[in-house]
């Protein structure tokens, strides 16, 4: 399948260490802080793109787990809350 127009891609990520945290699309250094779970969203535009695969990338600047849970891509340009399919 194809998407044509705005989109949302959504993940929530927690981390148990006290490890830095960014993006080259979004700044994460003051929102991922050990212990607490946070919903990040990205939107941007796409002209038939082929949604075989969608990828989130983090990087840390320390060694620590971090979890991702919930990860999401949908249409239009405001991100739903998760619910089961």
């Amino acid at each position: 399948q194809e998407i044509d127009g705005t989109f949302q891609a959504g993940v929530w990520f927690y981390k148990d260490g006290n490890a830095g945290a960014g993006s080259t699309r979004k700044n994460l250094e003051n929102e991922i802080v050990k212990g607490k779970w946070i919903k990040v969203v990205v939107s941007g535009k796409a002209k038939n793109v082929d949604t075989k695969s969608v990828a989130f990338v983090i990087g840390f600047d320390k060694n620590c787990e971090v979890y991702i849970s919930k990860p999401k891509l949908e249409r239009g340009n405001k991100a739903t809350d998760f619910t089961v399919a």
